[in-house]
């Protein structure tokens, strides 16, 4: 990959994170936040949605300005433009003659209105709402990816697979982030409730990852040989890697810090908390941007593993040999 393609894909991996995040906070402000909140003092409640709130609309903007710098990159790319001027000439017939144009269109269209939906996040009802809305904008993202170009059977699972894996995802990585703020603003034992509360919502969001993940992997993969010798195998590879990575953080928030927090060295089990937090966010946007990457690379299916290339080498070298000294 140039350089140019390393930005392309960097800019997916951002809009893609940006709208993970927008439905995860959503998610979080409609099914985690409220049972915690009413039993909070009245100022440290207003200070936990006002900074939820910011987050939200911080996350909209800038999904929705990444997807326009995608459009722009992308449409320069397609029409090989030489310079800006080529490239905004582009951008028009990219955005209304191209699947890619229609589906990134129609994703921003959701995340605008989602963030209409949420407004304030006063209302229980509207960031219920908002999460739907940033939810559909999310799953119209699989019509981009190597599902939408399958066929048949396959075509029907990868559409699915994608589907879940990243409503899973945007629901466990996107709540990442104002966990992290509930968790610093609230007393230690309601930073425990709302960590234990978060935890069945993780559980079943893995679950949904790795049944996804297998699918994928069984249709784009197809075999161990594959898996390690080819470069998309390697990145696919790579992003189970790190999805082990956050489930062993993740294991250790639920069964160890979360709990520390309701005894005696709250203060320390709390900080732990949010550093284990803190570094699950991190690893999680690594997972987005290897995602981002895949997206890019042609499925291990379609390729010949490394060393059967190099084995085929060696066969149609010994056969040239061999017919020379005969």
């Amino acid at each position: 990959m140039n350089a140019a393609e390393l930005g392309l894909t960097a800019v997916r991996g951002v809009q893609i994170a940006a709208s993970l995040s927008v439905f995860g906070i959503a998610v979080f402000c409609g099914a985690i936040t409220p049972p915690v909140l009413r039993t909070t003092a009245g100022a440290t409640r207003d200070r936990i949605e006002t900074s939820l709130r910011r987050l939200f609309h911080a996350s909209l903007a800038v999904a929705i300005v990444a997807a326009l710098i995608w459009l722009v990159a992308q449409a320069a790319f397609m029409a090989e433009a030489e310079s800006m001027a080529d490239a905004a000439t582009a951008v028009w017939p990219v955005l209304t003659a191209t699947r890619f144009g229609h589906v990134l269109g129609a994703r921003v269209l959701l995340l605008a209105l989602s963030g209409v939906a949420f407004a304030d996040g006063s209302s229980n009802g509207r960031r219920v709402m908002a999460a739907v809305i940033a939810g559909l904008a999310l799953v119209l993202h699989i019509w981009s990816t190597h599902a939408a170009a399958a066929e048949g059977t396959d075509r029907v699972v990868l559409l699915g697979a994608e589907a879940l894996h990243l409503l899973a995802a945007g629901a466990w990585l996107g709540s990442l982030a104002p966990l992290l703020i509930a968790i610093g603003m609230l007393a230690p034992d309601h930073g425990a409730r709302a960590a234990l509360r978060f935890s069945p919502l993780g559980i079943v969001c893995v679950l949904v990852l790795a049944a996804a993940a297998l699918a994928q992997s069984w249709i784009l993969i197809g075999g161990i040989p594959r898996l390690v010798g080819t470069d998309y195998g390697r990145v696919a590879l790579l992003k189970l890697t790190l999805l082990l990575v956050l489930l062993a953080l993740a294991s250790a928030n639920r069964y160890r810090y979360a709990p520390a927090m309701l005894g005696a060295k709250s203060a320390d089990a709390r900080r732990r908390l949010r550093r284990s937090i803190g570094v699950e966010t991190a690893v999680g946007l690594l997972v987005v941007f290897a995602a981002s990457l895949l997206a890019d690379l042609r499925p291990a299916l379609h390729q010949q593993p490394v060393a059967q290339e190099q084995a085929t080498y060696v066969g149609r070298d010994s056969h040239h040999h061999a017919h020379f000294h005969f």
